[in-house]
C-alpha cells in the first residue's frame, strides 16, 4: 500500500509506542487510516502522522485524552490548531 505506513513504522518514526496507538484506536481518538480485513493490520497515511504528531505534542503540554477526544471530530487537524490557540 503506496504512501501508507504499518502501526510499527508509524510507532518508530513518531517515537509513540504501539500499544498507545492501539489505545488510540480503542478509544477512537486517533483511527488508522484502513485496516486489512484478513491480517488486522492498521495502515496511517502520511497525511493523519501530521495529526498524530499534534496530539502527541498537546499531551506533551498536559491536555488530557478526554480534553482532546472532546475536541475532536473526525481527527480534523483545523479542530487540533483551535484547541492549541
Amino acid at each position: 500500500m503506496q504512501d501508507h505506513y504499518t502501526i510499527g513504522k508509524v510507532s518508530k518514526m513518531c517515537n509513540i509506542p504501539k500499544e498507545t496507538l492501539r489505545y488510540y484506536d480503542k478509544i477512537g481518538l486517533f483511527c488508522p487510516d484502513y485496516r486489512d480485513n484478513e491480517t488486522g493490520y492498521r495502515y496511517y497515511s502520511k497525511e493523519s502522522l501530521k495529526t498524530l504528531l499534534i496530539l502527541r505534542r498537546l499531551r506533551n503540554l498536559g491536555f488530557s485524552i478526554e480534553a482532546l477526544k472532546n475536541s475532536l471530530d473526525v481527527n480534523s487537524l483545523d479542530n487540533l490548531e483551535n484547541l492549541i490557540e
